[in-house]
C-alpha cells in the first residue's frame, strides 16, 4: 500500500511541476519531470511499472496540458519499452552514464512529439524544443538520489525472482 502511495505521490508531484507557471523566457527549459519519474519507477521496479502505466500517465499529462491527445500517450509508451528493454543494462550504469542515456531518450519523446506538432500545425520554429532533454539529463542524478531514498524510507524493495 505504501509502495503504490508512494508512486502515485511522486507521478503527481512531477505532473505538477509540469504545468507549474514560469516566466515565459524560461519556458523551453522546463525539464521533463513526468518522464524522468516514470523512468525512475521502470528503472527501479520494472515487473510493476511499464508500458500500461506509461501510456495512463501519458493519457492524464494530455489532459493536464490540454494537447493533442495521444501526444504524450505514444511519446511516453515509446521510451518507456525502450527502457523496459534496456533495463538491467541501464541499472549497471552510473547516475552520469544512465543520464547520458536519459538525455538520448528524452530527446527522442521531445522529437515524436515534434511531429506530433507538425502534424497537428502547432510546430515551433528552431531546435529549441530539445534543450528540456539536457536539462532533464543534468537534473537525473539528483532526482534519482532523491527518489531511491525515498523509496529505501518506505520499504520498497525489488524482488528478482529467478
Amino acid at each position: 500500500m505504501k509502495a503504490d502511495l508512494l508512486v502515485l505521490v511522486t507521478v503527481l508531484a512531477a505532473m505538477l511541476l509540469s504545468i507549474v507557471d514560469m516566466p515565459s523566457w524560461s519556458l523551453w527549459a522546463r525539464p521533463e519531470w513526468v518522464l524522468l519519474v516514470l523512468f525512475y519507477w521502470v528503472l527501479a521496479l520494472p515487473e510493476r511499472f511499464g508500458i500500461f502505466s506509461a501510456a495512463t500517465v501519458g493519457l492524464i499529462q494530455d489532459s493536464l496540458t490540454a494537447s493533442v491527445y495521444g501526444r504524450h500517450v505514444l511519446a511516453y509508451s515509446l521510451v518507456v519499452a525502450v527502457v523496459l528493454v534496456a533495463h538491467k543494462r541501464l541499472r549497471m550504469f552510473d547516475a552520469w552514464q544512465q543520464a547520458g542515456m536519459i538525455f538520448m531518450l528524452i530527446g527522442i519523446e521531445r522529437l515524436i512529439k515534434y511531429w506530433i506538432d507538425i502534424a497537428s500545425g502547432q510546430a515551433p520554429s528552431g531546435l529549441w524544443f530539445l534543450f528540456p532533454a539536457m536539462i532533464s539529463a543534468l537534473i537525473w542524478p539528483w532526482l534519482m538520489v532523491v527518489l531511491r531514498s525515498l523509496r529505501r524510507r518506505v520499504g520498497l524493495i525489488r524482488v528478482i525472482h529467478h
